[in-house]
């Protein structure tokens, strides 16, 4: 469902917070589905998908990662 606001205005930061959630709250089941895990490791699951989404590479510049560009460092990926 598409929700056109006035951009810049608290209205339309909800409905991107809001689509944004609802994005996590989907990959986040997807991944408890799949992974066949106990509906209580629910918040590790929401943790885990925030951090893969903050090292992914960015839309807007393939060459660059979200914890980039509000950090300026690039993030450790050793651990993966």
């Amino acid at each position: 469902m598409c929700q056109l606001t006035q951009a810049h205005t608290p209205l339309q930061n909800k409905v991107v917070i809001e689509c944004k959630n609802r994005s996590f709250f989907e990959k986040a089941c997807s991944l408890m589905l799949e992974a066949n895990v106990s509906k209580f490791l629910w918040t590790r699951s929401i943790s885990t998908i925030e951090h893969i989404s903050n090292i992914l590479l960015t839309w807007s510049d393939p060459c660059i990662t979200h914890k980039e560009v509000f950090f300026g460092i690039k993030p450790n990926l050793s651990h993966l």
